[in-house]
């Protein structure tokens, strides 16, 4: 039997939330990381909305992330971009904030910065063609909510 099944055996963490920085968050930072580390969570990946962010408050969110996080806790700074064509690019672990909607100039910043991107909330906008975007990772699809994926 293997030993996936121990909650403490793996880092446990969650990708792709937003604190009260973003126009539909609730939380502060500080109360985020303070909950789910007392859940038993290492690690918090906030995605900021861009919209109504400053590159200003950026920097200061990412200041404040690299002081919140510990050798137990890390709280990886990251954006949501709405690009051009109104799908959604998270850019999570990067440094600077991404003031361009040009899907490829947005991948290109978040590699440079050596950031992942992960499309989210693929079906938001329709059925996707998945050979329209370049990203390391896909939200979640869970096929009932979601529908399902085609790859040919």
């Amino acid at each position: 039997m293997n030993n996936l099944g121990k909650s403490n055996q793996y880092p446990k963490g969650i990708i792709h939330c937003h604190t009260d920085l973003s126009y539909d968050g609730l939380v502060s930072l500080a109360d985020l990381c303070s909950s789910l580390q007392a859940t038993g969570f290492s690690f918090v990946a906030i995605t900021e909305h861009v919209k109504g962010l400053t590159s200003e408050q950026y920097s200061d969110f990412v200041t404040y992330c690299k002081a919140i996080s510990t050798s137990s806790f890390v709280a990886i700074p990251g954006l949501e971009v709405r690009l051009d064509d109104g799908f959604e690019i998270a850019a999570v672990g990067i440094s600077h904030f991404i003031d361009t909607t040009s899907k490829e100039e947005v991948i290109e910043a978040i590699r440079n910065q050596g950031g992942y991107s992960i499309w989210v909330h693929p079906y938001k906008r329709g059925r996707p063609d998945l050979s329209s975007i370049d990203c390391d990772a896909i939200e979640i699809l869970n096929g009932k909510i979601d529908g399902t994926v085609h790859l040919i």
